[in-house]
């Protein structure tokens, strides 16, 4: 949120023997090393999330999207209900609200996505607008390798969005892969940079076994006239998930 401030955003916990998505918020203020505090949980999203996104625009709110809300008892991934929808969070006003479209109705994105990815891309500075990379992620009956492109406008709470699918499909994992931007001076526009992942989620949560099958793709996108477009792809050393990437000049690290 900037300022040293960092906000916690729904999850899951085990409730009376029940593991259950959490729709609660809160914020850290870690300005003063010395002197952490943490507020309550009072604050709450829209709706309970447990494997979404939280991203960070450059004026400090954050947007969330996608993620599933656990149903008790469910027999399997798909008995969860997933969702579709993006909120924004803006710490000056200090509440959550769902993005609409251009109509007003609520956005959504092309479908349920949970272990996906939200990265940040360079802003369209002639609309004025702030771009974020929707890639991956499961819908609730099966991986989901689309990407999308979500343009964000507006001020404090009120954020209008639009939706554009990708030119082509993931190479990597679809189901927890790892992301990063990625800017130098052969994308001065920026890119995002995608990494290993798992293909189904029986690979990334097997039932009473550890995950298994990661992928070793990388693929760069970036956006050419408006739309997500893969400009090259190459392989780890070794497949990875559940791992994370950072980027800085022309290198990547990839830890995990």
């Amino acid at each position: 949120l900037g300022e040293g401030r960092v906000l916690i955003a729904g999850g899951e916990s085990r409730k009376q023997g029940t593991l259950q998505s959490l729709k609660s918020a809160f914020i850290v203020d870690a300005l003063d090393p010395n002197d952490v505090q943490v507020g309550s949980d009072a604050l709450a999203m829209k709706e309970a999330r447990t494997g979404h996104m939280a991203t960070r625009l450059s004026d400090g709110r954050g947007v969330l999207t996608g993620g599933r809300e656990l149903v008790p008892g469910a027999a399997g991934p798909q008995d969860h209900t997933y969702s579709d929808t993006v909120e924004v969070f803006d710490p000056v006003e200090g509440f959550f609200a769902y993005v609409n479209d251009a109509q007003g109705n609520r956005l959504t994105l092309g479908g349920g996505r949970f272990g996906h990815s939200a990265t940040v891309m360079a802003a369209d500075t002639e609309m004025g607008a702030e771009r974020l990379m929707i890639a991956g992620g499961m819908d609730g009956t099966a991986p989901n390798p689309s990407v999308e492109l979500l343009t964000l406008m507006g001020t404090g709470s009120t954020l209008q969005g639009s939706v554009s699918v990708g030119a082509a499909s993931l190479s990597v994992g679809a189901i927890f892969h790892a992301s990063a931007p990625f800017a130098n001076e052969v994308y001065p526009n920026g890119a995002v940079l995608l990494s290993g992942g798992y293909p189904t989620i029986a690979d990334a949560e097997p039932n009473g076994a550890l995950p298994s099958n990661p992928s070793g793709a990388v693929e760069m996108w970036t956006v050419e006239q408006g739309v997500l477009t893969r400009k090259c792809t190459s392989n780890l050393v070794t497949p990875r998930g559940f791992h994370t990437v950072s980027t800085g000049s022309r290198r990547a690290f990839f830890v995990g």
